[in-house]
């Protein structure tokens, strides 16, 4: 597991902290991808845990974004949370 985190300047002229979860040995089937964000789903189909739902809920609630993305070897949680200005 590799975790970074940057500072994004975004077109708009506002930044950002994204931080990237990474994962060398987790996997989840193509067609699974788009319903990982669903509680739901994820419970009737004991895919994962519904902490992703959860992880997506509190990141979108303070402004931010939750995306996941999967490579050919990799598994990745991308978090983007906008940066306040200084006072």
């Amino acid at each position: 597991m590799a975790v970074s985190v940057t500072r994004h300047a975004e077109p708009d002229g506002t930044e950002t902290a994204r931080v990237l979860i990474a994962s060398r040995t987790a996997a989840v089937a193509p067609d699974k991808l788009q319903r990982v964000f669903d509680p739901v789903e994820m419970v009737q189909e004991s895919l994962i845990e519904v902490g992703p739902a959860v992880s997506q809920r509190l990141v979108e609630a303070l402004g931010g974004q939750l995306r996941l993305r999967q490579g050919r070897n990799e598994l990745a949680f991308l978090v983007a949370l906008p940066l306040a200005a200084a006072p």
